[in-house]
């Protein structure tokens, strides 16, 4: 598939973690990359600030901080260094987010709030010092920890409990986070219906090698347990 795609196995495998989102999450980037509101963001940015968190809240809170509209006039008056990020809001219409901007923009915003001595380089530890490395982040929720403490024998029997079928892989990160997935989904309610048809919708704007290897394929259910069905 990733050859068919023109991606690297390592670039496909960082696109398909980005199922390990928490529904809400996966819904909101679908609709801000629809927008046009969040052009730059990578699977990667995506992948090491936000997907690396398998506890849904936190996820939450640190998709709050790439989600949420950015003023232009804080790299003109300067941001204070108390205010509070993530904000909490969310980008409207015709907003452009926080989780949009260049490297030297995000560069210059955390030396606006944090004075010119913070971590340089890459634009997942500019995220983490505009977020005071996740300081006001929320507790990770016990039923995660306890999946987090699962032995890899544990995780893929508790993965086929789950899902009803073994997992094709058995590495403990990859069992760790669709385990902890599907147990909060079990909890707190899985994907919701509509997202099948935002799939759809979004199908058009794939590159053309893309649209060539899905042009078969009329319609994509996406279960609430996250199992994707292709119907030709």
């Amino acid at each position: 598939m990733a050859a068919r795609l023109g991606l690297s196995r390592s670039h496909l495998s960082s696109l398909v973690g980005l199922t390990a989102l928490a529904p809400d999450v996966q819904c909101e980037v679908l609709d801000l990359r629809g927008a046009g509101a969040l052009g730059r963001l990578s699977e990667r940015t995506l992948s090491r600030v936000v997907a690396a968190h398998a506890d849904w809240n936190i996820q939450r809170w640190w998709w709050s901080l790439l989600a949420q509209p950015f003023d232009p006039d804080w790299l003109v008056d300067g941001l204070p260094a108390r205010s509070p990020f993530p904000s909490g809001r969310r980008c409207r219409p015709g907003d452009r987010a926080v989780g949009d901007l260049a490297l030297p923009e995000l560069a210059a915003l955390v030396a606006r709030r944090n004075g010119p001595q913070h971590p340089g380089g890459c634009r997942e530890a500019l995220f983490a010092s505009l977020a005071d490395g996740g300081a006001g982040a929320p507790r990770q929720a016990a039923i995660v920890t306890a999946v987090t403490a699962m032995s890899a024998a544990t995780l893929a029997a508790e993965f086929e409990r789950l899902h009803g079928y073994r997992p094709r892989h058995r590495h403990p990160d990859y069992l760790r986070r669709r385990v902890a997935w599907a147990v909060q989904a079990a909890k707190l309610g899985g994907l919701p219906k509509p997202i099948s048809g935002r799939v759809m919708e979004l199908r058009d704007q794939l590159p053309e090698r893309w649209r060539e290897v899905f042009a078969e394929v009329e319609r994509v259910h996406v279960t609430r347990a996250h199992r994707i069905e292709r119907c030709r």
